[in-house]
């Protein structure tokens, strides 16, 4: 075994460059696969860890639900001597309207300050404070230019108000910055006006207390809320989560024909000293194990070589994932997981052991002739055998898409790997095909142009070349398409959603708001009721929103049965979310959660019909019942306003004047244009880190090329020499050169093109699969200039071997082999 072993590593030591390939290549897939096992608890823990920090151990909150009211003196001491109670915080709270005549918005804490200092909630010099006198944040006196001694005016529940500004705390603790929320402190209010009460727990009893105060103090004036929210941060990762699982299976396509590819040249350099063994005695099985064997050792090398990019990749990537979708420069420090490392060398060892099989079962039957002479069996039946594997897998993708109507994801993946590799198979066919057309068209052409057509189906490395480049070409057209679908997912929301802005934050009931419809430039108001949460549904847990409608609108389209006729204890639910919870049209659903209106938190609803609501959220899940009955047993208030201007109004005007008639409400006012800048932002943050891990990808595919290139020149330079000698000028073989590589990459990116339009197919049923609705769109414009873009890069490869050619001596190429 020893003998055996040197005699591997030897052989991993002669081929360098490609072998450099191979293990880059497991390397990328490893370090994807770890970033899979890790992003969403990273994601999640860090903004724990953030809010943690923001609260320092006072997590829980016991909030008035109503604007004008305040929590009971007698609740207030209840719970500051509870048992589990360690510390309490009375604050109130006050949302201001704008700031200074501009439209920015402020949480103003009026509180003990040096409460709030000695409980690290916050970090100043300042302990106590007078009337009309504020602490502000460090990164708000930066944006906004404010220093100590500086006036400030807010609009309040009192009207505006001048405050001296005494000093600039530091951005730490309730002064964090998240979410761009502005908040200043000032002096303390009487207990009775308290309607924010911070309440610390014993580390280990926070979740028994906040269970014990929601039962015993959540009710139409109260509400107790844990400030650390994991199921709304586990909700907003949701889209990163399958956007990382489509990377994952990308780049693992991608490396597995680059492996092959760069595999399959090693064993063939190798032909000869596995001929040797096989005449000294040694059977197929022998020759397949020692193959095996090193390539298992090539995978355990790139899961090595992963493990060395996790340690020292996985925080940096994962600063980049964080500021993305937390929004926040914070450097990761993410744990290394033994489980998750030992799972991905044994990923790359799978990866490397499927891309070389074929190759090694075909090396392994080989005659010892035509292994020791050094050619190789050119069988038509192979190439039959081929083709017809191609076009059946190519079938089964299309048959495996048309029955996927429960969107099953292990159908969806089938689907895409067999379309992808079908068309890997049909290639041969398909440049044979094109070759010989292009070579009768090359005869009214030139005479060395017909030649390079010839050369095209003879050249092992020109065959690997056009893989290369139609699989990449395929994938980067596929993410490409993929990420220009995701950015039109809110372009097609928008036309559903024409109002000009949206109030969100809403306490209160319906009728509070009617006076906005009177704010100057207003034209009308609407309302529109959801919650977006965790649910129990039948005893089963589920993620998802449950809204009232009276009718059609907002995206939400009636299918079978019509919302306008739903009755009270009625439901209707998206068709995809009714397949993927297993509910058809007559079941009765009993849905749980703590925060209904109902005193069991509770409600009973039949199913009575089924909506499509892709245009109202891309996850589609979404079950809607009547505004009566939400308005009695979910909840009374609206969850969202949609305010709708004149055409002339002036709209930064109307926003104050929101603002204004507000005051005090912990609202939000936002532009719905805004809004979905906002939501494209994360989206781009998310595609950015799917063009990372594909550019790597990409980057190892065109090292690969230009490796073939390099080969290529080197078993052909006799060739080249001989044909320079009796015949063509260095001119006309580099012209020759270039020919070739024009076609065969020509031929790449066509069956590129015409593939990555089928896997598109395929990806939007994947994401369906995954939850995530997407209409694909297909911008020709854009993909035209990248086809050109990226066949010009291609075409520069060939400056390789022309280089080498016009270097190239005749004589001693001559007399080489």
């Amino acid at each position: 075994m020893r003998l055996l072993l040197k005699h591997i590593f030897r052989n991993i030591n002669e081929n360098k460059i490609r072998g450099f390939l191979i293990i880059f290549s497991l390397a990328i897939s490893s370090f994807v696969l770890y970033i899979n096992f890790v992003t969403k608890d990273e994601i999640v823990d860090q903004y724990e860890s953030l809010m943690t920090d923001i609260f320092n151990g006072y997590e829980i909150n016991v909030v008035s639900e109503s604007v004008d009211a305040s929590i009971e003196k007698d609740v207030i001491n209840k719970i500051k001597e509870h048992d589990l109670v360690t510390d309490t915080i009375p604050i109130h709270s006050e949302f201001c309207a704008y700031i200074d005549e501009d439209s920015m918005t402020a949480q103003l804490y009026s509180t003990d300050l040096k409460k709030l200092n000695d409980a690290e909630l916050i970090e100043t010099n300042i302990q106590e404070l007078k009337a009309e006198e504020i602490v502000i944040s460090h990164s708000f006196s930066s944006e906004y230019d404010y220093e100590k001694g500086d006036t400030l005016e807010l609009v309040t529940n009192e009207g505006v108000s001048t405050y001296k500004i005494v000093d600039v705390a530091n951005n730490y603790g309730l002064f964090t910055e998240f979410e761009n929320v502005n908040t200043f402190v000032t002096k303390e209010k009487s207990l009775a006006e308290t309607n924010l009460l911070l309440v610390q727990a014993k580390e280990n009893d926070i979740g028994d207390l906040l269970t014990e105060f929601k039962e015993e103090y959540d009710d139409d004036d109260l509400a107790v809320v844990s400030a650390v929210d994991r199921t709304y941060m586990e909700s907003n990762v949701f889209m990163l989560e399958q956007a990382l699982i489509i990377v994952l299976i990308i780049t693992a396509l991608l490396n597995i024909l680059i492996i092959s590819s760069n595999a399959k040249a090693i064993l063939i350099s190798r032909r000869s000293s596995m001929g040797t063994f096989r005449s000294l005695g040694a059977t197929s099985g022998q020759i397949a194990f020692v193959l095996s064997l090193e390539n298992i050792i090539y995978g355990a090398i790139g899961g090595a070589a992963g493990v060395v990019l996790i340690v020292f990749g996985k925080n940096i990537l994962m600063s980049f994932i964080l500021q993305g979708v937390l929004g926040i420069n914070k450097s990761a420090n993410v744990a290394l997981e033994p489980l998750y490392l030992l799972i991905t060398v044994i990923f790359a060892v799978v990866v490397q052991i499927i891309s070389v099989v074929p190759q090694i079962r075909k090396m392994a039957n080989e005659p010892i002739k035509g292994l020791i002479l050094g050619y190789a069996r050119q069988e038509k039946s192979r190439f039959i055998l081929k083709t017809v594997l191609g076009i059946a897998l190519l079938v089964i993708s299309l048959f495996l898409w048309n029955i996927n109507t429960f969107y099953s994801l292990v159908y969806a993946i089938l689907a895409l790997l067999s379309a992808i590799a079908g068309g890997m198979l049909i290639l041969p066919l398909i440049t044979y095909c094109l070759s010989f057309f292009i070579e009768k068209i090359g005869q009214f052409i030139s005479k060395v142009f017909k030649l390079a057509t010839k050369n095209i189906c003879t050249s092992e490395s020109t065959a690997n070349n056009i893989r290369l480049s139609a699989l990449s070409i395929t994938l980067v057209l596929l993410l490409v398409i993929t990420t220009l679908s995701i950015q039109n997912i809110f372009s097609n929301i928008s036309k559903y959603l024409d109002a000009d802005y949206q109030i969100y934050g809403i306490t209160q009931k319906e009728k509070e708001y009617d006076d906005l419809a009177d704010v100057k430039g207003v034209k009308d108001i609407s309302f529109a009721s959801q919650i977006w949460d965790e649910f129990k549904v039948n005893g089963e847990k589920y993620n998802f929103i449950l809204a009232s409608f009276d009718k059609e609108e907002l995206g939400v389209v009636n299918e079978i049965g019509d919302i306008s006729k739903l009755k009270s204890g009625e439901a209707m639910i998206d068709s995809f979310y009714a397949v993927s919870m297993g509910v058809e049209i007559g079941d009765f659903l009993t849905i749980e959660n703590t925060d209904f209106k109902s005193k069991s938190n509770k409600i009973e609803v039949k199913i009575v019909g089924t909506l499509d609501t892709k245009s109202y959220t891309a996850q589609r899940n979404v079950l809607v019942i009547t505004p009566e009955q939400f308005k009695k047993e979910v909840r009374d208030y609206p969850s969202v306003i949609y305010v709708y201007c004149d055409q002339n109004a002036n709209y930064e005007q109307v926003k104050r004047d929101l603002y204004t008639e507000l005051t005090g409400e912990n609202v939000v006012v936002q532009s719905v244009d805004d809004y979905f800048a906002h939501q494209e932002q994360s989206i781009v943050s998310i595609i950015s880190i799917l063009w990372v891990f594909l550019g790597l990808a990409v980057f190892v595919a065109i090292i690969g090329i230009v490796n073939n290139q390099i080969i290529n020149f080197v078993q052909r330079k006799r060739e080249f020499a001989v044909l320079n000698s009796i015949a063509m000028s260095k001119s006309q073989i580099s012209l020759m050169v270039f020919f070739e590589v024009a076609i065969s990459f020509f031929i790449g990116v066509m069956s590129g093109l015409v593939l990555s339009l089928w896997a598109s197919k395929l990806m939007e049923k994947l994401m369906e699969s995954l939850g995530l609705f997407v209409e694909f769109t297909f911008k020709w414009e854009t993909i035209i200039i990248l086809l050109l873009i990226l066949f010009a890069l291609l075409l520069l490869t060939a400056l390789i071997p022309i280089r080498k050619i016009f270097n190239m001596k005749i004589i001693n190429e001559i007399k080489y082999e």
